[in-house]
């Protein structure tokens, strides 16, 4: 399914983002771009909470490496700033409580 390729190809992503180099390539590239646009339109990602998760992480080995200054101009300051469990909720696609 493409939920399970976005999945994928965004938890690669984040194990690339390890290293600057590849987490600097990959934002000059648009792929942080895209990363940010999969986790607020849950259209993109077909509703799928796990593909949310996964680009969260990525965005959030992307901030880690370089640093969260080098995101705030996409838009991604509410995805990697407060806590993961905060992230999720905003843009969950299910509007359930998790208490």
């Amino acid at each position: 399914t493409s939920e399970s390729v976005q999945q994928k190809s965004a938890i690669a992503l984040s194990r690339l983002c390890g290293e600057e180099s590849a987490a600097r390539k990959i934002v000059e590239l648009g792929g942080a771009n895209r990363l940010v646009q999969l986790c607020k339109d849950d259209v993109e990602r077909n509703h799928s909470d796990a593909v949310l998760v996964a680009c969260l992480a990525a965005l959030r080995k992307i901030s880690s490496t370089l640093g969260p200054e080098e995101l705030h101009g996409i838009g991604a300051a509410e995805l990697v700033e407060p806590k993961l469990l905060d992230s999720f909720l905003i843009y969950s696609s299910k509007q359930e409580s998790y208490v």
